[in-house]
């Protein structure tokens, strides 16, 4: 099983969130039905960034390593 970590983007402000899932264009779905606390209020979202990783210890690590960086927009 494929492993990915995403970074999506409002449409509504600009902000972005970083996350990790199995099945990132499902969870942009979940996301845009208004399924998840954090975006909910910024509807609609925008893919920005996939990657494809090996292992669940890989997508945690890296989703880590991306939540611990500012992006700047």
């Amino acid at each position: 099983m494929p492993f990915y970590v995403y970074i999506i983007q409002s449409l509504v402000d600009g902000t972005i969130y970083k996350a990790s899932s199995t099945n990132p264009m499902n969870r942009l779905k979940m996301h845009n039905a208004g399924f998840s606390r954090y975006t909910k209020a910024k509807l609609p979202c925008k893919i920005l960034y996939i990657e494809q990783l090996n292992s669940k210890a890989e997508m945690l690590i890296r989703e880590k390593n991306m939540n611990k960086q500012k992006h700047n927009h």
